[in-house]
């Protein structure tokens, strides 16, 4: 039996594929964010960020910033992946149709891979606008962050810590599976040679 047939049940469904979109449903249902940054010393978060392609959470000294675009951005990428996910179970399901290869989409790749560039680009230009050049995407540092105060300059050190959450990395292997999953579509709708 190759392995074609195994990973298709006998060429009846797109295992790879189904599991592709199962993964990236979970991701989208859990609203959970890919990337946090929180600011601060134990005793007090002055500053948290919490991000996904999904979802958008800033706070500064407790206070919630909401900017306007970001609603729209979010739920864009969900409608997005959303029919992303619709069609690659579709076309996995239904694999003996001719017309169901170019329904497995390998946007959850595309995604987790823009979202980390995205990341970089944000994080290069809050450091801009702030002046500092600490924010990391991944570990801990020390933001210093100077200003006057009258004829004084005031020099304050915020430590900072950010993480790539578990469901960043869950995305990004529903991802990588879609590229098999394209790949074994194009082998089971191909005609078997006995």
């Amino acid at each position: 039996m190759s392995l074609v047939n195994v990973l298709s049940l006998n060429r009846r469904v797109n295992t790879l594929g189904v599991a592709s979109s199962l993964l990236l449903l979970y991701v989208l249902l859990s609203d959970k964010p890919w990337w946090i940054l929180t600011g601060g010393s134990s005793g007090g978060r002055t500053i948290l960020v919490e991000l996904s392609p999904f979802t958008f959470t800033m706070e500064i000294l407790g206070k919630s910033l909401t900017i306007p675009i970001a609603f729209y951005v979010n739920l864009a990428a969900k409608l997005s992946i959303l029919l992303a996910i619709v069609t690659t179970i579709l076309g996995s399901i239904l694999v003996s149709k001719l017309w169901s290869k170019p329904m497995i989409s390998v946007k959850g790749l595309i995604l987790s891979v823009l979202f980390i560039v995205g990341v970089f680009a944000l994080l290069q230009i809050a450091q801009l606008s702030v002046g500092s050049s600490n924010i990391p995407i991944l570990g801990e540092s020390i933001m210093k962050y100077a200003f006057k105060s009258g004829e004084v300059e005031v020099v304050v050190e915020i430590p900072l810590k950010s993480e790539i959450t578990m469901h960043y990395w869950i995305a990004l292997i529903a991802g990588v599976t879609s590229i098999p999953a394209k790949i074994l579509q194009g082998k089971i709708a191909a005609p078997s040679k006995r």
